[in-house]
């Protein structure tokens, strides 16, 4: 059984109960103990359900205008109690529909929030930050 002090959850945090059982049956809910999940943990779980979606692209990180790094999703939450909102900035590979694809990615981060973090989410708000071209290939003269 996993329990939180009350002066170690402070603001982005959220307490959810923890059904526990044991070989005789389950636990009084009086006596179950408590999960609290950071609003980072929310964030990185919005994220990578984002990326779930065909054609949806991290950002390139960018140095004086030039690719740096691996791409990725950002998103930032905002938890009160047991409800949540959510921002997400992403990207869109081109020819891909943007309307269709964040409609398609609103649905599946709420669902997988709700699912994985039994969170209510209030809103997902995205950021459609850049739109990718597929990569060229060049030919090379032999």
């Amino acid at each position: 059984m996993t329990t939180t002090a009350p002066d170690a959850v402070g603001p982005g945090t959220t307490t959810l109960a923890v059904a526990s059982g044991t070989a005789a049956g389950v636990i009084a809910p009086d006596f179950r103990g408590t999960t609290t999940l950071a609003d980072r943990v929310v964030q990185k779980i919005a994220a990578r359900a984002a990326q779930e979606i065909p054609g949806c692209v991290g950002l390139h990180r960018r140095v004086v205008g030039i690719r740096t790094g691996r791409s990725a999703v950002a998103a930032d939450a905002v938890t009160d109690g047991s409800i949540t909102g959510l921002r997400i900035a992403v990207g869109i590979a081109y020819p891909a529909p943007i309307t269709t694809t964040t409609r398609q990615i609103r649905a599946h981060v709420r669902d997988t929030v709700e699912r994985l973090c039994d969170l209510s989410v209030d809103h997902v708000d995205i950021d459609v930050a850049e739109v990718s071209r597929p990569a060229v290939e060049r030919r090379r003269v032999r």
